[in-house]
């Protein structure tokens, strides 16, 4: 029996909440907080991305196969509550094996501060995640291609880049 695996990918958006409470920020609105947040955080260390314990998950998709096809699920924040999100996430990929793009930095990382964040009790089997940027820094020498390089090459969708396409 083949084993059952599925593919995530999380957008995240700054945790206002909280950056609203670690900085003090009141009269904000929840734009101008996430633009303190981040700027803020450059500051500190010249990074333009916020760590994943201050990002909250937005929308999970998930990329299955059923049936010898591709079946693909987005579950949305605009849908449901992240808390609600997160549970419908356990539920789905539950004794699934699951593979991110950079899931030890940021999709598992994520997975788990938000969880905590919100007391679900269900904890994922961390030990059934494959993070490929992982897996192929450990087999190649040459600098990683980024997702959508690695789509295309899979023959996946991905975005099409058409300003470095050759036409014939």
């Amino acid at each position: 029996m083949k084993p059952i695996a599925i593919a995530i990918a999380i957008k995240a958006i700054p945790d206002v909440e909280t950056g609203r409470r670690l900085h003090n920020i009141q009269n904000l609105s929840d734009a101008g907080v996430a633009k303190a947040m981040l700027h803020l955080h450059q500051q500190k260390t010249a990074s333009d991305n916020l760590p994943v314990y201050l990002q909250k998950v937005l929308v999970i998709a998930l990329v299955r196969e059923r049936n010898g096809k591709l079946d693909s699920t987005v579950l949305s924040g605009e849908r449901m509550n992240e808390s609600q999100l997160l549970k419908e996430y356990l539920r789905l990929s539950q004794g699934k094996q699951q593979i991110a793009w950079n899931g030890q930095v940021f999709e598992y990382a994520l997975l788990q501060y938000r969880l905590f964040k919100h007391n679900i009790k269900l904890i994922p089997d961390f030990s059934k995640q494959i993070d490929i940027i992982d897996y192929l820094s450990l087999n190649i020498a040459s600098p990683l291609p980024n997702l959508n390089e690695i789509l295309c090459l899979l023959d996946l969708p991905h975005k099409n880049n058409s300003t470095n396409s050759i036409n014939s």
